[in-house]
């Protein structure tokens, strides 16, 4: 009787603990859920204020050169105040996603934390939001959310998108699908393949993981990179190009496009060769990786 007593008090003993795992990982998702529902309630609020075009871009601050000629490097969006930077080095063959504390650590190259991916992705297109690391898969046009915490995936098919250098920006580099996030929320930009490569913007509902909204553009996806600030879309012309310009903008609120020449458009000095362009509405800066410098931009808008 006492060993069966010890194994019944053994059996329930675990079976609370199981309960409690469970209620945690219940109360866990709760809690995401709702911070994912007040997120969305601030970017709705914010976007109501953010409606400005953009007049000017700075000269660059090279914050630190390092890796090769591609790669990609940003903040979290909606970590308001955090210095946290994220680095992918290169465009391929991606499944280390690195951590810097600071800016000071990222310049002096100390690594906080190396997150690795079970999956991998390709392209310099990456972000983080909220947490989750957005990226798009090797070999096909599946798209991915990964809670970096929690290690939940998510994947989404990105319908007709070319991938894999099907319909990439200029420089190539399985650049085809391009995630961007603002004030306004998150975005990807992908060329329709099945339409010549046409350029393609897909408003994203972070909490479903799924698209609500997108409309296609009259230029090819083939320029030299885009990025989104205010709800605005930004194509540049050309990658290699110092300085380049803003060849075209797409205003997503009243939906109406312009198209630039050398003369008129927006200049953007670079280093000639931009694999990749984030726009953060925490500080108003437009991230780029530039020739391996790792380039910062403040920004002005009208």
């Amino acid at each position: 009787m006492n060993e069966l007593h010890k194994q019944s008090l053994a059996n329930q003993e675990l079976n609370d603990t199981l309960e409690q795992l469970q209620h945690n990982f219940e109360e866990q998702n709760r809690m995401q859920q709702q911070m994912n529902r007040t997120l969305n309630k601030i970017s709705q609020l914010v976007s109501l204020l953010c409606s400005d075009s953009i007049k000017s871009f700075e000269p660059p601050q090279t914050v630190r050169i390092s890796g090769p000629t591609q790669g990609t490097w940003m903040k979290d969006a909606a970590s308001i105040g955090s210095e946290t930077i994220y680095y992918l080095n290169n465009y391929d063959n991606l499944n280390l996603l690195i951590e810097y504390s600071t800016q000071a650590y990222f310049q002096t190259g100390t690594i906080f934390k190396n997150w690795s991916l079970p999956f991998v992705m390709v392209g310099t297109d990456q972000v983080v939001y909220n947490g989750y690391l957005y990226g798009y898969k090797k070999g096909n046009n599946t798209l991915i959310q990964y809670h970096l915490q929690s290690q939940i995936k998510k994947e989404m098919t990105l319908s007709g998108a070319g991938h894999d250098n099907q319909c990439p920006y200029l420089w190539r580099g399985y650049s085809d699908i391009d995630f961007s996030v603002d004030s306004h929320g998150l975005w990807v930009i992908y060329g329709d393949y099945s339409n010549n490569c046409k350029m393609k913007l897909s408003k994203i509902d972070p909490l479903g993981f799924t698209i609500t909204k997108t409309w296609t553009m009259t230029w090819s996806k083939r320029l030299g990179n885009a990025f989104m600030a205010c709800g605005k879309l930004y194509v540049l012309a050309n990658f290699r190009q110092s300085p380049t310009y803003i060849q075209h903008t797409y205003d997503t609120t009243m939906q109406k496009s312009n198209t630039f020449n050398s003369s008129t458009g927006l200049p953007l000095t670079t280093n000639r060769y931009v694999s990749s362009m984030q726009y953060n509405s925490n500080d108003k800066k437009l991230y780029t990786w530039d020739w391996a410098r790792q380039n910062r931009y403040s920004v002005t808008f009208n």
